[in-house]
């Protein structure tokens, strides 16, 4: 069933190159997402379209785009950022990164063609809240991921539990990245992360020269609370609030005291950090931070949380 009603968006059964739509899946204030087929083959893809609605719009009558109002140029720069990350993300190959088999321009509208993936989002995944052993594993392999696509100067953007894709073997995937690679006043618009509780305060902020690898980290963090306590984290402009505590909302959580051990914790406050300096600066540190062998506090620390979970089940 088409979800969206909206003269923005291709209807289905419309030929983008040799791919017809089949449906649309997800709208931004920036893209619209469809999911298609390649008519040759049949083989199913999602595309990408690269539609910032406050620079373009569509009629109802004809698919092609017109340009808003002195918004040429603004257009021009936005297409241009979004070719260049398109480009590199078609070049990537890491299984925890969403394939990009094709990068086209039809039109004036630019779009990238992704692979189908099976499985379904971290958010609909986990309706319990997962074990260590799991919440380890998934984190592991997403820093690694993050840590191969920071290696080729792009930063993701849009990290969140929607946005972390468990495939039918458990290994995770990283999709629906940001289309550009900074949120910047620039362009006219901004990421999508920027407007949710996973956005760091330096996107949320527009600060250009403050955004870097460890913005990533903090909404991979974030994304974390929500898989592992079921709740929404407070906003970063919430945090900066000085009536609520802004750190250690991992360590401080009663919840998570009982089931996670404190060195999990303690990694994921220092990501989840509103200051940026007081992060993790790279996906490499974390990772190497999260395999380091426990030093004695950790170890104490580690068995007066098995013992509260022990008198927790058998009282």
């Amino acid at each position: 069933m088409e979800i969206f009603k909206d003269p923005n968006v291709l209807p289905c059964d419309f030929n983008i190159d040799h791919y017809r739509i089949k449906k649309c899946v997800g709208v931004s204030l920036h893209t619209n997402t469809y999911k298609c087929i390649e008519e040759t083959s049949e083989y199913p893809v999602i595309i990408k379209e690269h539609f910032p609605r406050e620079l373009i719009a569509r009629s109802t009558e004809n698919p092609k785009i017109i340009t808003r109002k002195s918004a040429e140029e603004a257009y021009e720069y936005a297409s241009n950022k979004f070719r260049r990350k398109a480009i590199t993300l078609n070049r990537l190959t890491h299984p925890g990164v969403v394939p990009v088999l094709n990068v086209i321009e039809r039109d004036n509208v630019m779009y990238y063609i992704m692979r189908e993936l099976s499985g379904d989002s971290a958010e609909n995944t986990f309706r319990t809240i997962p074990t260590e052993i799991t919440v380890r594993d998934l984190l592991q392999q997403l820093l690694s991921a993050l840590s191969y696509v920071h290696s080729h100067d792009i930063l993701h953007g849009n990290i969140s539990p929607s946005n972390i894709h468990i495939n039918p073997n458990s290994t995770a995937t990283l999709i629906g990245f940001a289309p550009y690679n900074v949120c910047s006043p620039i362009t006219h618009t901004i990421n999508m992360a920027a407007t949710s509780a996973y956005a760091p305060i330096e996107s949320i902020n527009l600060q250009i020269d403050k955004q870097g690898t460890w913005s990533d980290l903090y909404s991979l963090a974030a994304s974390f609370y929500m898989l592992m306590t079921s709740q929404e984290p407070m906003s970063a402009k919430e945090r900066m609030c000085e009536s609520i505590p802004r750190a250690d909302l991992f360590c401080n959580n009663p919840q998570l005291k009982e089931r996670f051990t404190p060195e999990l914790l303690q990694s994921l406050d220092k990501a989840f950090a509103v200051d940026p300096n007081d992060r993790w600066q790279s996906a490499q540190e974390w990772l190497d931070a999260l395999s380091a062998p426990p030093t004695a506090h950790d170890k104490e620390q580690r068995k007066g949380m098995f013992r509260r979970l022990w008198e927790w089940i058998y009282g």
